[in-house]
């Protein structure tokens, strides 16, 4: 099977004159979709503003998240809702100047964290550990909630802190963060072990032998290309663009993204700037992965996206974009793929297992 692609929530650019309107036929037939498959958004930093800004309170998330007066949120459950958005990963990120032991605890508390939010809505969230779960979880119309591991240096150099907190739920890591760590270098860092270390490289066999999605985001170009060399399954890049399209270090480059057996995932804080630049760099995103014989998704980064004026602060547009980008894919499958989920097909990080 060519590469599958997860769908993650998008935002919504806001154009600059009113977009033509969408035909009754192709709204009914995305509409359709939504609810048989399950839209999945693969990265949300919301539990980190949750504890940077609100004590790691998870009180008052049901709407309107975005009027508070301390520091306004872009998620909140309506607004998942109004996206029809079937499912999310929840980031479990913390800086890469926190490491070892103090790395493991504070991701533990950010874990804790997004059960506790789960547990706190039950009506409209809940906890999703295996692919059967997302779908199950949707079908009941909840959203299914997964947890994602944003940093290699979240477990401390421990096999055995990888293994618990796997245990504990997390289904994907990315290897780096915006700093190298011991073991793999980062996008935006200085060369330090030319990719992989020995140790990164074990990390990858373990996380195959999980079950756990090696996700290649925020990774440098030889770090992917070693990860991809050392995995037995197919990898994920949950929130990366092209380079081709958009040359920012973080993004997938061409000799890579041909390598991918797995699921890349747009991010919209690199996709470009201006009124009309998300849909138009999705359009492109769409077109480059069709002629490389790729299925495409498109994702988001939301909580936070810095300066995003021309952006609504919310997961609310998901199907609006799906609905518009369906009007310039003439055949409609890949666009109406975009309902689908790459976890569902693959079967998950069930069978990512080598």
């Amino acid at each position: 099977m060519k590469t599958l692609l997860l769908l993650a929530a998008l935002l919504l650019a806001t154009p600059a004159q009113a977009a033509p309107p969408i035909a009754a036929a192709t709204r009914a037939r995305i509409d359709r979709i939504l609810k048989r498959t399950p839209l999945i958004d693969g990265h949300n930093d919301l539990p980190w503003e949750l504890r940077q800004h609100y004590d790691s309170s998870v009180a008052g998330l049901a709407s309107s998240t975005d009027k508070r007066s301390a520091k306004p949120l872009m998620t909140d459950i309506a607004r998942l809702r109004a996206g029809r958005v079937g499912g999310q990963f929840w980031s479990v990120y913390i800086p890469s100047d926190i490491t070892g032991d103090a790395a493991i605890r504070t991701t533990i508390e950010q874990i804790d964290l997004v059960k506790r939010m789960t547990a706190a809505y039950p009506a409209d969230l809940e906890l999703a550990l295996t692919a059967d779960d997302v779908v199950r979880i949707h079908q009941a119309g909840r959203i299914a909630s997964l947890i994602g591991i944003e940093g290699g240096h979240q477990i401390g150099n421990s096999l055995a802190a990888l293994r618990q907190m796997h245990a504990l739920g997390a289904r994907y890591m990315t290897l780096t963060h915006f700093r190298n760590n011991d073991w793999a270098d980062s996008a935006n860092d200085d060369p330090r072990h030319n990719g992989l270390s020995p140790f990164g490289k074990a990390v990858v066999r373990e996380m195959n032998r999980l079950g756990m999605l090696v996700d290649l985001s925020h990774v440098s170009p030889k770090t992917m290309l070693d990860a991809l060399a050392a995995s037995r399954a197919p990898v994920i890049f949950s929130h990366s663009d092209a380079r081709a399209l958009n040359d920012n270090p973080r993004n997938v480059p061409d000799e890579v993204l041909k390598r991918v057996k797995g699921v890349t995932v747009m991010s919209y804080r690199n996709a470009g700037t201006g009124p009309n630049s998300i849909l138009t760099v999705s359009q492109d995103w769409l077109q480059r992965g069709k002629s490389a014989g790729k299925r495409v998704r498109l994702g988001a980064e939301t909580d936070p996206l810095p300066d995003c004026s021309y952006c609504t602060f919310a997961t609310a547009g998901s199907a609006k974009m799906i609905r518009e980008l369906a009007k310039v894919d003439a055949a409609t499958r890949t666009t109406a793929a975009f309902g689908g989920i790459a976890i569902h097909r693959y079967g998950a990080w069930r069978s990512l297992r080598p």
